[in-house]
């Protein structure tokens, strides 16, 4: 007889099934910044919790779902509840560039850069502007959705999502050493897939090994070669230890 799945009745209990949810075929990557989707945040959140609620905030007389500043521009809030308890957050209204929106357009000045073939690097080789966007509902609306699911990620859905978010921006990486990363991430992701699939590790065991050196379980945005290589060499030693178990049984 199966085991009945026991149903969490506690907002700790919650957040670590919500939070070891593997969401890495739900998210989208934007010019640097990653986008949980909406729809199966809401529906993986109401399988879990169906009693939980959420609130955009309105303002003023006209109840409009955002506040506006002249000089850093809209920004929307929302609540999420869930077993009595609430968390509130915010989101500015940002273009494809991730810059502030506001009501009428403007410009800033960016460094410009080129690959160079001799250094085998991209190199600043000046200054360009770019101009942002007046904001539109349409813009309001997906930076509402895109707060709710932040809101979300409090309970623990797709929380890693937001890790490094407050860092600063890093400096463009070396072709030649961004192609090694992605060849290594392509390695953990297939290990990965297969040391689960086999049962030779645990989904939580190995969003702890991902965890230990990239402070998040989303293997996908690791930005460092290092952190890359540590992982695989934890990874292949599970395999190894897992294999000569097996053939000493």
């Amino acid at each position: 007889m199966a085991e009945e799945k026991k149903t969490p009745n506690t907002v700790g209990d919650i957040f670590n099934t919500l939070y070891y949810l593997d969401a890495s075929s739900h998210i989208e990557k934007k010019n640097g910044l990653s986008y949980l989707s909406w729809p199966w945040a809401v529906a993986e959140v109401s399988k879990v919790c169906p009693d939980w609620s959420y609130e955009v905030k309105k303002f003023g007389e006209a109840q409009l779902p955002y506040t506006f500043d002249p000089k850093t521009g809209y920004i929307v809030y929302t609540s999420v509840t869930m077993k009595g308890v609430t968390h509130d957050m915010w989101l500015p209204v940002m273009d494809g560039a991730n810059k502030a929106m506001r009501d009428e357009p403007y410009q800033y000045e960016v460094a410009k850069y080129e690959y160079n073939p001799q250094t085998r690097r991209k190199e600043k080789t000046g200054t360009e502007m770019k101009t942002v966007e007046v904001a539109t509902m349409f813009d309001i609306n997906k930076a509402i959705m895109r707060c709710l699911v932040k809101n979300l990620a409090m309970f623990g859905i797709g929380l890693f999502v937001y890790a490094g978010e407050d860092l600063p921006e890093e400096i463009p990486i070396d072709p030649v050493v961004q192609n090694e990363l992605k060849a290594t991430i392509i390695q953990i992701d297939g290990l990965a897939k297969s040391l689960v699939s086999d049962k030779k590790i645990t989904k939580p065991e190995l969003m702890a090994i991902i965890t230990k050196y990239h402070g998040s379980a989303n293997y996908n945005s690791i930005s460092d070669i290092d952190v890359a290589k540590k992982i695989l060499v934890d990874l292949v030693a599970k395999n190894e230890a897992s294999s000569e178990k097996k053939d000493n049984a």
